[in-house]
């Protein structure tokens, strides 16, 4: 069961960030912290499966920053004078470790399937994920400006992927120098991994063919 499970791993933790992005669509807006919470929850556990073959210096890594951040969203939820701040930070360091992961085992990974689809999938849904909890520590200071001039936390993720995905509405914008530069960087990031992603997918694929073609040359 655990080796089906982490076969599927990526299958599985895309499943649950897809998941975690649009699930709480289905809530009342009045739960939507806890529907929220719930959602990152999962997402977090799912994420364990990354490292199940790990050594167990990252295995308690992550396990602690997974305690640590639910603790902290909950405990921010009875307290408001608790900074969301400790939840933000130790969730970007959560996202940079998984982030890391998945883009070594995408170069690691030498066959070419659904769970390397997957783990690219992963890899570009939490580059914009990384940047929207950026720009929410941002947003605090007046760093964008929305059509009614404060944007609300629940719309960076949307603008983050409209960036990322160079769509561009222009219902948000930054406004100082460093927002700018920020979102410069996401471009940049963005279209860096769509080709470098592109290009790995392709190598592999080559190298698939010329392993099938040698095969069929000596069975001959």
């Amino acid at each position: 069961m655990e080796a089906n499970l982490y076969k599927r791993r990526y299958s599985l933790f895309l499943f649950s960030f897809i998941l975690m992005l649009l699930g709480d669509i289905f809530t009342k807006p009045e739960h939507d912290y806890d529907a929220q919470t719930v959602l990152i929850f999962q997402n977090m556990l799912f994420s364990l499966l990354l490292f199940r073959h790990k050594n167990k210096l990252q295995k308690l890594i992550v396990i602690s920053l997974i305690i640590l951040g639910i603790f902290s969203r909950i405990y921010f939820q009875f307290n408001h004078g608790f900074s969301g701040y400790m939840f933000l930070t130790i969730y970007i360091i959560y996202f940079l470790i998984i982030s890391y992961q998945i883009y070594l085992d995408l170069m690691q990974e030498k066959e070419l399937g659904l769970e390397m689809i997957s783990a690219a999938f992963s890899g570009y849904i939490l580059l914009g994920t990384v940047f929207s909890i950026l720009f929410i520590t941002m947003g605090s200071s007046g760093a964008f400006k929305g059509p009614e001039g404060a944007v609300p936390n629940n719309d960076y993720l949307y603008f983050s992927f409209v960036t990322l995905l160079t769509i561009g509405y222009g219902d948000i914008t930054p406004v100082t120098e460093i927002a700018k530069k920020i979102i410069v960087l996401l471009g940049l990031t963005g279209h860096f991994y769509t080709v470098f992603v592109i290009g790995i997918i392709i190598g592999k694929y080559i190298n698939l063919r010329k392993l099938k073609f040698k095969d069929e040359q000596h069975t001959k």
